[in-house]
């Protein structure tokens, strides 16, 4: 017990998990969570160490409903292995456009319709911005 963060911000909550030892984590969760009675709506942010799987995403939101949270975004910290080329697009797409990416690629921007993006390869797409579309 002890390994799952949790701080209250302006916006609401952090979550902070380690997805190795899940099972404790989620009841040491959704104790915390009832500890700080959280009410319908009351907006949470979890971050994950590596990719929690399926199962447990579904665990999460259950937990998180049962609570009284609404889920407001949810990353994975696992830093992702470049296969070749990163791509930093740094300008904004525009409309209509189809962009065509080798490898990794990290967009500086929000990402709206009707904007097509292709990936070539294994490699990750990293938005930091709002997708939409």
């Amino acid at each position: 017990m002890g390994t799952v963060k949790i701080i209250g911000q302006n916006s609401g909550l952090t979550i902070r998990m380690d997805c190795r030892q899940w099972q404790d984590q989620a009841v040491e969760l959704e104790a915390k969570l009832r500890l700080l009675k959280t009410r319908d709506g009351h907006p949470a942010e979890v971050f994950f160490d590596s990719d929690p799987g399926a199962e447990r995403l579904k665990q999460l939101f259950e937990i998180l409903q049962v609570t009284g949270c609404v889920c407001r975004g949810l990353y994975i910290q696992k830093k992702p292995e470049v296969p070749g080329n990163l791509t930093v697009i740094r300008e904004p797409l525009r409309a209509g456009e189809l962009i065509q990416l080798e490898g990794a690629a990290v967009l500086l921007h929000d990402v709206r319709q009707p904007i097509q993006i292709e990936m070539r390869g294994s490699g990750p797409l990293i938005v930091l911005g709002t997708v939409a579309g």
